[in-house]
């Protein structure tokens, strides 16, 4: 750890910070090397912005405590905040007492049974997208895993497919609205949101086009159900409220299918992707995954092995 100038018993400051944007330009302009080094100053680390300072976590006993033991007590945070605005009340930014009920609704459709199911759609779905790459061709593989992740979540959580127009729509969206609430909790001021310039308009277009799409997907889904069973759509569609007896509303509904899209698309395709990331350049790691897979794996499951 390089020696730091803060006085005992204080969280030290990250270098670089300038006055009135403390530490926005190179979170702005390189983040990851920025993020990455935080570390060489201690475990919990203090950043500054427009708002005032943040605290960075950079070790996993911290992350753990915070995120596990702590999260009852802890705050989702600003950008979370900035995001309800947007992306409405779903699980991927809802909190308290409305979280934990929304949580217990949905969590019968990630039981063991659902799990299996889930996994061998998981291992049909990607079997078909390997087959589609060009052997020996290198392949963009953070798109590839967006792709992947977005065909999983649509099928497995609601029962429906995308056609060609959806899905380019999605993919579209999807990484300008994740982008675009992060920039827009770092303004100076919620002024500037309302601002007519071009990013702002692709932000608020993205929204409308993400809503869009996934309204049409519930509403084909719901046209095929054919009553209540274990897939998440049939339990965000037949659920009644306990104290009420109400059905859950149209816009809570798509709150949730959107808040599922994106998280399950988000963080499973950036987890992929660093993982194959990491396995190209680690012969040992590949074979040590090719046979815990083999160890694993269901009889006659199909598998995918590395080259």
């Amino acid at each position: 750890m390089r020696e730091n100038h803060n006085p005992p018993g204080t969280v030290p400051c990250a270098p670089g910070h300038l006055p009135l944007i403390g530490h926005l330009l190179p979170l702005l302009t390189h983040p990851v090397p920025f993020l990455q080094s935080l570390a060489d100053h201690g475990p919990l680390v203090r950043i500054h912005l427009w708002h005032g300072p943040v605290h960075v976590l950079t070790d996993p006993g911290l992350v753990h405590r915070l995120l596990v033991e702590d999260a009852a007590k802890t705050e989702k945070g600003f950008v979370f905040d900035k995001a309800r605005g947007v992306l409405g009340n779903g699980l991927f930014v809802s909190e308290g007492a409305f979280h934990l009920r929304q949580r217990r609704l949905v969590q019968p459709a990630f039981q063991r049974e659902g799990i299996r199911r889930y996994a061998t759609l998981t291992a049909r779905i990607a079997a078909a997208a390997v087959s589609r790459w060009e052997p020996g061709q290198p392949a963009p593989i953070e798109p590839r895993m967006h792709e992947l992740a977005r065909d999983i979540v649509v099928e497995a959580l609601f029962a429906t497919r995308l056609s060609p127009t959806q899905k380019a729509r999605i993919d579209r969206a999807v990484p300008v609205v994740l982008t675009g609430f992060v920039q827009r909790a770092l303004y100076p001021s919620p002024l500037l949101e309302r601002l007519p310039v071009p990013v702002n308009r692709r932000f608020d277009a993205a929204v409308r086009d993400l809503r869009t799409v996934v309204d049409e997907i519930v509403a084909r889904a719901a046209l095929r159900h054919q009553g209540p069973d274990d897939t998440l759509l049939s339990l965000l569609l037949t659920t009644r409220d306990e104290e009420t007896g109400t059905a859950m509303a149209p816009a809570q509904v798509r709150d949730e299918a959107v808040s599922l899209l994106l998280a399950g698309t988000e963080t499973a395709a950036t987890t992929l992707a660093w993982l194959f990331h990491e396995l190209a350049q680690r012969q040992d790691l590949q074979d040590e995954l090719s046979e815990e897979v083999r160890a694993v794996a269901d009889d006659g499951a199909e598998l995918l092995w590395l080259s």
